[in-house]
């Protein structure tokens, strides 16, 4: 009999924790900018000032942060980031931890950090440990953390490493997006910023990965009755070769600045009353995975 109740209490128990347990989450795939992570049916995606993306679980006070960092930047700061583990010694000192906590599995890196993060509702200050991983993709550096709260950490923190080794990597482009000035038009993505204090061209646009200049020079004076060619050769100096492309007509050069090497594609344009140039500038590391980039901004380009 009393085995019988111990077994009946058991069994009671059992069916309990699995009714306050509920349905196990099922994983769920969340896929932006060119990074795609397994995480599960509790998440949600939101939006983050700092960050290139967020996502948290709320019922568990589980914060994903993500940042992608394109490789040209990162190239020109002054203690340079060159691969892989340049990115990581980077991210050491960064969090200011002990280079011999970091874990390389596979082709990514990550590390254990404690830190304290304050609730914009309450303003309340909780200690939260985090999986700090570190990646490399086709165009960028990535960061993300994993945090939970300190106590929950022994709970959760297989759960977090396991969300953080499912990353995967896409080709990415970003959405399109049309610039406008005083008859010109261009189409780059929304990754771009347009430079409206810069006023040594006619107009000037940028990214993590571009610059693009533009210039006009109505056909008056030292630009009255010259050919194209001749045109081309007032912007840039020598060159050694006019190229097509299409309707796209250009000359491309590499040149050193402060920072390293850069390559310039300089697309020309004439109409009736003026001569145009678009000067396109990356990394001379990135130029052939953007080259193809270069060539559909230009073509985009619509004069009035």
């Amino acid at each position: 009999m009393k085995k019988a109740i111990v077994l009946l209490l058991s069994a009671i128990f059992v069916a309990l924790t699995f009714c306050s347990c509920g349905p196990v989450p099922s994983d769920l795939e969340f896929s932006d900018n060119g990074l795609t992570l397994t995480l599960d049916t509790t998440f949600k995606q939101d939006e983050s000032e700092n960050w290139s993306m967020y996502y948290w679980s709320q019922n568990r006070d589980i914060h994903i942060y993500v940042l992608k960092e394109y490789f040209s930047p990162l190239r020109t700061m002054d203690e340079p980031v060159f691969d892989f583990e340049d990115y990581v010694d980077y991210n050491v000192e960064f969090y200011e931890v002990d280079p011999e906590s970091v874990v390389y599995e596979g082709k990514n890196a990550y590390f254990e950090y404690d830190t304290v993060l304050e609730r914009e509702e309450s303003g309340r200050k909780i200690n939260y440990n985090s999986l700090v991983a570190m990646y490399q993709g086709p165009d960028a550096f990535w960061t993300a953390e994993f945090c939970c709260r300190k106590v929950d950490y022994a709970q959760y923190g297989g759960m977090l490493k396991k969300f953080a080794m499912s990353a995967e990597f896409y080709n990415y482009t970003a959405p399109p997006m049309t610039f406008s000035k005083r008859g010109f038009q261009i189409t780059l993505t929304d990754e771009f910023l347009e430079d409206v204090n810069d006023d040594s061209c006619f107009a000037s646009y940028y990214s993590e990965e571009f610059g693009v200049y533009v210039g006009k020079n109505s056909k008056t004076g030292e630009y009255e009755n010259i050919t194209l060619e001749e045109y081309i050769e007032s912007c840039v100096g020598e060159f050694e070769a006019i190229n097509k492309y299409k309707d796209l007509t250009y000359v491309e050069f590499w040149w050193e600045g402060s920072y390293g090497m850069y390559v310039s594609k300089l697309y020309a344009f004439e109409r009736d009353d003026a001569f145009w140039n678009v000067e396109i500038i990356v990394d001379y590391d990135d130029y052939e995975r953007l080259e193809d980039k270069m060539n559909e901004f230009a073509e985009s380009v619509k004069l009035k």
